[in-house]
């Protein structure tokens, strides 16, 4: 088990799964409660469970049923008479992983549960939540393959879920080029007022590396994701810039340069991947992908502003994006996206209330030290993201 590296980044909780039994949109064959052998067998999830919780992270189980099927939910409509979705047994399941010691549960496709019989996904999440105790939260999360914004809006104040994950910011940031900041800036807003008082959730959707998208894009979507309001979802391999390989086939985590990537004693054909692909490189590298991650994480974690405080922006201009994260009396961060293909300058003279200098946090790029810098003209490189702080001022 690698607990240890997601503890590293401050990750607060971990989607597993789907592992049940299933066969290709077989209803009759699908098992909820029940591992498939590839995946391992219950004593190693009870193992995994007790690795989790010793490091403070939440196992989040994905429930989604007919994962290697056509759809995520065999195509049967709820309100049928036929009484087939019944053999499922999803409540009988729901109870058993929650009884387990999951900290929530994860469900696919569920605009296709939402739009049959949306009664169906509130029975659900009544169900997590009576599971859940002041030590102990217990969290639903809904995934969705919609990424239009009203619709996601809809299904989101309709099933009343804790997180509903989607591609929608995935498919803002593979607008075609030259990307819009102001655009961009447009489609964050839209749905953060969209959903209202719902927790916005930011992720690429599904089973989509951020590598998918435009290589200038690299660094700065990391800095994005973890510096918006809301709750960031990486897909695993992510912090190490892992690439898909083939469209129908999730490539193998990279955790070391030994035979396979570390990631299976089995035969293949994959060979030694270059050290400074895989994590252990990388974590020697303090201006790696893995060590922005880090560095992300940590602020997370550690800055209320960043955690529950709004944002503002204060530039959209050129290629750049500049919004600050404010809570309380709490230092502020202004965070930078320069979203073009060349280097420029941004300036924050004209901008009210806003200080002459401030703090480099991070940066994109890993080679600023962590001086203060004039806000008067701070010069990005091509496709940076840059945070920077400033104390709170009564």
């Amino acid at each position: 088990m690698r607990m240890g590296e997601l503890a590293a980044l401050k990750m607060k909780a971990v989607v597993i799964g789907p592992i049940h039994r299933t066969a290709p949109d077989m209803i009759n064959e699908t098992k909820l409660t029940e591992i498939d052998s590839i995946y391992g067998d219950m004593e190693q999830f009870d193992s995994l469970l007790q690795v989790a919780r010793r490091k403070g992270i939440k196992v989040i189980l994905d429930l989604t049923p007919n994962y290697l099927g056509k759809q995520e939910w065999f195509g049967i409509n709820f309100n049928g008479t036929d009484g087939d979705q019944d053999l499922l047994r999803e409540k009988e399941a729901f109870h058993f992983w929650l009884q387990k010691g999951v900290d929530g549960l994860q469900l696919g496709g569920i605009e296709q549960v939402l739009n049959s019989t949306p009664s169906r996904f509130l029975e659900w999440q009544n169900l997590t939540r009576n599971y859940s105790a002041d030590a102990k939260e217990r969290i639903l999360i809904g995934a969705t393959g919609v990424t239009e914004l009203q619709e996601i809006i809809r299904q989101q104040n309709i099933s009343d879920a804790d997180l509903l994950s989607s591609g929608y910011l995935h498919r803002v940031l593979k607008a075609p080029a030259p990307l819009s900041p102001q655009s961009v800036w447009d489609s964050v807003n839209a749905y953060i007022n969209g959903i209202g008082k719902s927790w916005p959730c930011w992720a690429m959707g599904g089973s989509t590396h951020m590598a998918s998208l435009d290589a200038n894009l690299a660094g700065l979507v990391p800095v994005m994701l973890y510096t918006l309001p809301g709750t960031p979802f990486i897909y695993y391999g992510d912090e190490i810039g892992l690439q898909p390989t083939t469209p129908d086939q999730d490539p193998w985590m990279m955790w070391n340069s030994s035979e396979n990537a570390g990631f299976t004693t089995k035969r293949s054909d994959m060979g030694k991947p270059s050290l400074n692909e895989t994590v252990e490189g990388q974590k020697v590298d303090g201006s790696s992908r893995l060590s922005l991650f880090k560095k992300l994480g940590l602020l997370k974690v550690k800055e209320r502003s960043l955690q529950y405080g709004e944002a503002y922006s204060v530039l959209v201009a050129g290629s750049v994006v500049a919004y600050v994260r404010s809570w309380d009396q709490s230092d502020r961060f202004l965070v930078l996206l320069n979203f073009g293909e060349e280097p420029t300058t941004a300036s924050m003279a004209e901008v009210a209330d806003m200080p002459a200098k401030a703090t480099v946090e991070l940066s994109s790029l890993g080679t600023r030290p962590n001086a203060e810098i004039s806000l008067h003209d701070i010069k990005l490189a091509s496709g940076e993201g840059l945070v920077l702080k400033f104390p709170f001022v009564a």
